[in-house]
């Protein structure tokens, strides 16, 4: 025998308890899926930035160095605290430059619970469908 009632049988109360027990199992799944998305995008983006982080240190110091050199190099021409203060002015436009870009990066991204959010609502909406010619059945058997 089904646990299904007939549309006779069925009350609208019943149907709304229906739709309510799928779509909170619906968002216990996207739940579930959108916290395996997110340990498995962060285990790929620790795979990814661990080279980076490994080579900015030294990186970092090579370019010390020949920021060093090169305020040496314009000392003659500029002084020191002149050669100084253009490779500093020019690097923190580089630095701002770069910074700015990423962040307009980062912003163009779609993010994890828009997608996921996005889901759940077709999810509702699609089970509020399936359930509303049933309830439509029962009105006709009603007015009959």
């Amino acid at each position: 025998m089904s646990n299904l009632l007939d549309v006779d049988e069925a009350t609208v109360g019943y149907l709304v308890s229906r739709v309510t027990e799928a779509l909170g199992e619906q968002a216990e799944l996207h739940l579930e899926l959108a916290k395996a998305e997110v340990a498995r995008d962060a285990r790929a983006l620790v795979k990814d930035i661990l080279p980076f982080a490994v080579a900015v240190p030294l990186v970092s110091v090579g370019y010390l160095l020949a920021c060093v050199a090169a305020g040496l190099a314009l000392a003659p021409w500029l002084g020191y605290a002149g050669g100084f203060a253009l490779l500093a002015a020019l690097n923190l436009l580089g630095g701002g430059l770069t910074i700015r870009k990423g962040m307009l990066q980062l912003r163009s991204r779609r993010g994890l619970t828009a997608v996921t959010g996005a889901e759940l609502g077709e999810s509702a909406r699609g089970l509020v469908a399936a359930v509303r010619p049933s309830h439509t059945q029962i009105e006709a058997q009603h007015a009959r």
